[in-house]
């Protein structure tokens, strides 16, 4: 049963190295350090718009609660005791957008 679904379009100009920081947990932060600069402003953003939609379909109260992985296939995903989050992450030029789909297991 679905429990909810949120949405998030972030602009990639908006995020920087500080907002990696506040949102990021260690394990993603170590990952945005090894990303060339060119491309980390656009990472940052899918994972803000990501972690932003994720917690309007679920309620989770912090981003660094939030833990976002890719498969070996290249889809993200949320490990979550309770709930299966279906999340997809989007990118146009100066834009990236999430929508996440939060189940009960």
């Amino acid at each position: 049963m679905i429990v909810g679904i949120g949405c998030d379009l972030c602009k990639v100009e908006r995020v920087d190295e500080k907002i990696a920081q506040k949102v990021l947990t260690e394990k993603e932060l170590h990952e945005f350090q090894q990303i060339t600069l060119i491309r980390q402003k656009e990472w940052l953003a899918g994972r803000f718009a990501a972690k932003e939609a994720i917690i309007k379909a679920t309620g989770i109260k912090s981003m660094k609660d939030i833990e976002i992985e890719i498969t070996k296939e290249g889809k993200p995903y949320v490990n979550h005791p309770s709930l299966t989050i279906h999340l997809s992450i989007s990118h146009d030029g100066e834009y990236a957008m999430a929508t996440a789909v939060a189940e009960h297991v």
